[in-house]
């Protein structure tokens, strides 16, 4: 089943939802379960942010930061790894040393963009590697028929672990034990 097609389901349920409601002779009376937001649910809230925060300032309490010497302006940095949230593209870019690299003509377009090689190195393949978990973490809301729970669905649910298990892969371990 398709986007468009999802669309339509929800669409006519929708709309034959609402003519039902509307064909109802008597008014529906709602009926409360559970607690109420107020006082309930904001005393839990409460409680539970306290002893974060509690816990929070128990340890920078217990654990002083570290002092280290004053910051030198003329000094080179070290090695600079990117933050976390791009490190398994660093892992790919890394990967991409190893593969094969090579240099494309690029024929007539390239002589009308000024750009006659098209060089086939390590960044492409980084770049090229990194769109692969990138457009994966694209597909799943044009899939359709997949809103379902990971018990229901447990194919889904497994593709998902190893997506993220192969993300974890790329960003620890491979970073550490290439060259």
């Amino acid at each position: 089943m398709g986007l468009i097609d999802n669309f339509g389901r929800v669409a006519s349920l929708y709309m034959e939802e609402k003519e039902q409601l509307q064909k109802a002779e008597e008014k529906r009376k709602r009926t409360r379960t559970g607690h109420g937001f107020w006082p309930h649910e904001v005393l839990r809230d409460s409680i539970i942010f306290a002893s974060m925060i509690s816990i929070l300032l128990f340890y920078a309490w217990l654990i002083p930061p570290p002092l280290h010497g004053a910051a030198d302006p003329y000094a080179q940095a070290g090695f600079v790894f990117p933050d976390w949230y791009v490190l398994f593209s660093y892992g790919y870019l890394r990967w991409g040393e190893y593969l094969p690299q090579f240099v494309v003509p690029t024929g007539f377009v390239g002589e009308i963009v000024g750009q006659p090689m098209f060089p086939w190195n390590a960044a492409w393949w980084g770049a090229a590697l990194t769109g692969i978990p990138v457009g994966i973490l694209a597909l799943p809301p044009f899939l359709g028929g997949r809103e379902k729970r990971p018990v229901e669905d447990p194919w889904f649910a497994a593709a998902g672990a190893v997506y993220l298990a192969h993300i974890w892969f790329i960003s620890v371990f491979l970073h550490q034990h290439l060259p």
